[in-house]
């Protein structure tokens, strides 16, 4: 089991040095920072820019805003730092959520947005309903299996 583990995590790194080869050094620290602590979410990650540089040979401006995106959303979801955007588990299921906070920022912007349903029927992937979130029954709520 060992053997198979240390197998992966020099892969992995190995995926990490080479797409970052050309990137800010950051870049390379936060995506191998991913890889610790959800070694899945790094690896789409690199799948996901290695199949961008053979089919569409990506700048590395363009890398490091791809790599960047997903590892920045994930820190902002695992930390609570948005009101509106919670993880929840269900089963093996890891699930964004969107909470009716959402609804009072929008409004701020987009004044015909009225609820998370018509928001629901807009974003792909998500669908209304309602869960359970921190102990507290969530009236208004959207969800999305995690894509990365």
């Amino acid at each position: 089991m060992a053997t198979t583990t240390t197998t992966t995590d020099s892969k992995i790194k190995e995926k990490i040095e080479s797409i970052t080869e050309s990137c800010r050094p950051y870049i390379n620290k936060i995506l191998k920072d991913l890889s610790i602590k959800n070694f899945e979410n790094a690896n789409i990650i690199c799948d996901y820019i290695i199949a961008e540089q053979i089919d569409f040979n990506i700048k590395p401006t363009t890398k490091n805003g791809k790599i960047k995106s997903p590892c920045v959303s994930i820190f902002c979801l695992e930390n609570n730092l948005i009101p509106f955007l919670n993880l929840i588990k269900i089963y093996d299921k890891t699930l964004i959520a969107i909470t009716s906070d959402l609804i009072h920022e929008l409004k701020q912007k987009i004044s015909q947005i009225s609820s998370l349903n018509e928001i629901a029927s807009i974003i792909d992937g998500f669908t209304y309903g309602q869960k359970q979130i921190g102990g507290k029954n969530t009236k208004l709520h959207m969800e999305r299996k995690m894509i990365c």
